[in-house]
């Protein structure tokens, strides 16, 4: 299985301690995220039907082009994966993730990071993102990518991944990037009414130098920032895996394994 662990330390149905306060606070805390996740994409929706009215688009047509986003797809996978985190933090004993559920949150966070970093080095000056504004906009690329952060660096419970659970987390980004620029010639603008429509300018061929040459030099580009963000969430996993293992074994018989 891709999201095979390293080692086990889960404790067996029915035994093992009940939840510690640290991970019930920080299942709180991931619900909540996971409320504001979806109310931004709510209020993103809200000003995204607003501007396609304005330019006689169907409602429908704004909220699939909004749906097209890897931001908004990216955010409401967080958004999901952190409702599962709340989920298991009230309800299981395991001193560590399920296999699904760590690699799950590995993806997660490997999206937010990059989401996070595309859009506030590459695009928050870039024209055509005019319906990403306001408080919504922060909690999708800002609050939320911060958070995924935080998850990673400090959340309980973190199991390790093997090294290959890396080419699992791409999948997601490859496919959505052949996608996006399959059917880009053929969709229209939600804001605009024009065609082709891609939502990212440095997805359109018709405005990056270099036509399809240079959007392949960006997809290139973005696809090593997202193995080299999926390798360091493994690694970071990983090493704190281990920390916390060595944690609860008794001092006398660290070492011996």
């Amino acid at each position: 299985m891709m999201a095979d662990s390293v080692h086990e330390g889960d404790s067996p149905p029915g035994q093992g301690a009940r939840p510690t306060a640290r991970v019930t606070f920080w299942g709180l805390m991931s619900a909540l995220m996971a409320v504001a996740i979806l109310l931004a994409t709510a209020e993103q929706a809200r000003l995204a039907i607003g501007a396609a009215e304005a330019a006689g688009i169907n409602a429908a047509v704004a909220v699939g082009r909004l749906l097209s986003f890897f931001t908004v797809q990216s955010n409401l996978i967080a958004a999901a994966v952190l409702s599962w985190v709340a989920l298991v933090s009230f309800t299981t004993r395991r001193r560590i993730d399920g296999p699904a559920l760590a690699f799950a949150r590995a993806a997660a966070t490997t999206y937010m990071l990059v989401t996070g970093l595309v859009y506030n080095i590459v695009l928050r000056a870039a024209a055509g993102t005019d319906i990403m504004l306001g408080w919504s906009n922060d909690v999708h690329h800002v609050y939320a990518p911060a958070f995924l952060l935080l998850d990673l660096l400090l959340a309980p419970r973190r199991r390790a991944l093997r090294w290959r659970s890396v080419a699992g987390i791409l999948v997601f980004p490859i496919a959505w990037v052949a996608y996006t620029l399959a059917r880009g010639p053929f969709l229209i603008s939600p804001s605009t009414g024009e065609a082709p429509w891609y939502p990212y300018p440095f997805l359109n061929p018709g405005e990056v130098a270099g036509g399809y040459l240079g959007v392949s030099v960006w997809v290139a580009g973005i696809a090593v920032v997202i193995a080299v963000a999926a390798w360091i969430t493994v690694y970071i996993g990983r090493r704190r895996s281990r920390a916390a293992a060595g944690e609860t074994t008794p001092r006398r018989d660290r070492g011996l394994s």
